[in-house]
């Protein structure tokens, strides 16, 4: 509808001047016939005037000049179509005039490739022959990657290399060193989907990661695993290569650990080369080299106490015998003797004193068995005539070289005590009746 409203406001203003041509033509055509006509009456009836009046003519002719000039000067101020309007002196169509678009102080601009236009006093534009408007651009659809034969159709940007856009058909250039393999660019010195060619894909063993070293494949074992030839081998449990590449183990061995050990049956282990029951060994009790005492036994892999044997503050004795714990646990013998067949009793030259928890052993040669002085009577070991209690010890202090005539008086190494006084060795001691 705008275009066909731009037409006739053209064709309008192209009528509108021929109009004006014909009716001006017309005017002179009549002022010619005019003066023409004048100019033959005056021959025949002034004939031989001076050339006074033809001045007066030239007067006359001077005096229109002047009216036609100031009707000029009146026509300066120019009146405008209606479809126009005065922009910068010029009668534009705001409508359709792309350097005064809407109104004189709006000039319409176009993208590359492109022309602006005006329409309806909006801006816009047309792009230019061989070029196709893509949103606010004019493109080659033969040529533009990023919209290769169609304005939607973006050719692929790949890695190291730039989009291409050939007759409208996408492609690609790659960088130095690169190769184009399918829609990438590849380095076919490390890429080991195209090592050395395109299509070239490295394979690898189990355990091992590819790997393309100047265009070669190649791999590398993954961690805890070693290569030998071209597998990646655990040599902490493989038979054929324990320990290290090629070291087979003999039947009935396997690798454990990297060595060759026995070939163990359900339930056991190896340890040290032989095959044991964590449960029941008790060298290798719960786990190999945890072993278990004299007095203890391994039971479901825990050292317990053995048979005939009795667990006292996490000691494994015997009730029978130990002094510590004589018949039950705690129970100490101490100054009662020994225990045997878990009973206290005085040793070889020894003599019971008292009964029960409160016996004591008394030392036959020192000591005698006596009741003690107080209220309560309580037979006690005490020392005989002729000795004397040091620090729990009835002694002689008359020959004792460390309680020599009393307590606790030592006599030199050199010396002896001898009737109560240390003397020297080279003496002869001479007893006192």
């Amino acid at each position: 509808m705008s275009g066909q409203l731009n037409e006739f406001r053209a064709m309008t203003r192209a009528v509108g001047a021929r109009r004006i041509g014909v009716a001006a033509l017309i005017l002179c055509v009549g002022a010619l016939s005019m003066l023409s006509a004048c100019n033959t009456q005056d021959e025949y009836a002034n004939a031989g005037n001076d050339v006074g009046d033809v001045n007066d003519v030239n007067d006359v002719n001077d005096d229109n000049d002047g009216d036609q000039n100031d009707q000029n000067d009146d026509n300066d101020e120019t009146e405008c179509d209606e479809f126009e309007e005065l922009c910068n002196d010029e009668c534009v169509d705001i409508d359709m005039d792309p350097n005064y678009c809407g109104g004189c102080d709006t000039q319409c601009d176009a993208p590359q490739n492109g022309t602006p236009v005006c329409d309806e006093g909006v801006c816009d534009f047309e792009c230019d022959s061989g070029f196709t408007r893509c949103g606010d651009e004019c493109v080659d659809l033969d040529e533009d990657s990023s919209h290769c034969s169609d304005c939607d159709e973006a050719c692929p940007n790949p890695a190291s290399g730039a989009p291409v856009c050939s007759d409208g058909e996408c492609d690609l250039e790659c960088a130095e060193d690169f190769t184009q393999c399918d829609e990438d660019c590849v380095d076919t010195e490390q890429d080991i989907e195209h090592c050395g060619d395109c299509g070239v894909d490295c394979d690898t063993p189990d355990g091992a990661t590819a790997v393309c070293v100047n265009g070669n494949c190649d791999f590398s074992c993954d961690q805890g695993l070693d290569r030998c030839g071209d597998e990646c081998i655990d040599l902490e449990s493989s038979s054929a290569n324990c320990g290290s590449c090629g070291n087979d183990c003999d039947d009935g061995e396997v690798c454990s650990g990297g060595s060759c050990v026995a070939d163990c049956d359900a339930g056991e282990v190896e340890c040290d080369g032989d095959c044991v029951d964590l449960d029941s060994s008790d060298a290798n009790c719960g786990a190999c080299g945890e072993s278990c005492s004299s007095t203890e036994t391994c039971t479901g892999g825990t050292c317990t106490c053995a048979s005939g044997y009795t667990n006292c503050d996490g000691d494994c004795v015997d009730l029978s015998v130990d002094s510590d714990h004589c018949g039950s646990c705690g129970n100490e013998c101490g100054d009662r003797g020994s225990c045997s067949d878990g009973e206290c009793f005085c040793d070889e030259g020894e003599l019971q004193c008292g009964f029960g928890t409160a016996a004591s052993c008394c030392d036959e040669q020192t000591e005698e068995c006596t009741s003690g002085s107080g209220p309560i009577s309580v037979l006690q070991c005490q020392c005989q005539d002729g000795y004397t209690s040091c620090d729990g010890d009835c002694v002689d202090t008359s020959s004792d070289d460390d309680n020599c005539g009393d307590c606790g008086i030592e006599c030199a190494s050199d010396q002896y005590c001898c009737n109560g006084n240390c003397i020297s060795d080279s003496e002869i001691c001479l007893i006192m009746p």
